[in-house]
């Protein structure tokens, strides 16, 4: 009797959940996760499903909340552009560099299975300061580039 077909099909069901439990997050899932993650720590840190991996509760609640700037309330864009224009009119160039959150650039070390673009880009962020003037030096789209050939943040830090 040949069995070779029903091997075949019992090593596509021990893979299954292998499978299952390697799908990345989507980027829903990341903002309730991490919003779960935080709310459930205690102290400044949460550790990361990655062994070693280490975050601050302050960066973790930053990159969850997605679209900040768009929030009815938030007053960042409005804040920035007067800071840029009072430091021009005394004659200083403002020269933005936003630091990508550690969340932002390695969300799979902090959630198992998250993929890295599960967490909102800044981008849009960055374009709105550019639209009102600023001038401004992109971090996250080399951070993101090259996460896999070096770390650009510590594990621990």
């Amino acid at each position: 009797m040949n069995f070779s077909p029903l091997r075949a099909s019992l090593s596509a069901l021990l893979l299954l959940p292998v499978l299952t439990l390697s799908a990345p997050v989507r980027a829903g899932d990341f903002a309730a996760d991490a919003t779960a993650r935080t709310t459930a720590a205690t102290g400044f840190g949460l550790q990361g499903d990655a062994p070693g991996w280490l975050f601050l509760k302050d960066d973790v609640t930053h990159a969850s909340k997605g679209d900040f700037w768009k929030a009815p309330a938030s007053p960042a864009i409005a804040i920035i552009t007067k800071f840029r224009e009072t430091l021009a009119a005394a004659g200083v160039t403002l020269i933005l560099a936003p630091v990508p959150s550690k969340a932002a650039v390695y969300p799979d070390k902090l959630l198992a299975g998250t993929a890295v673009d599960a967490v909102p880009s800044s981008q849009p962020f960055l374009e709105s300061l550019k639209a009102t003037g600023a001038t401004i030096v992109d971090l996250e789209t080399p951070f993101r580039a090259e996460r896999e050939k070096t770390r650009v943040f510590c594990a621990t830090d």
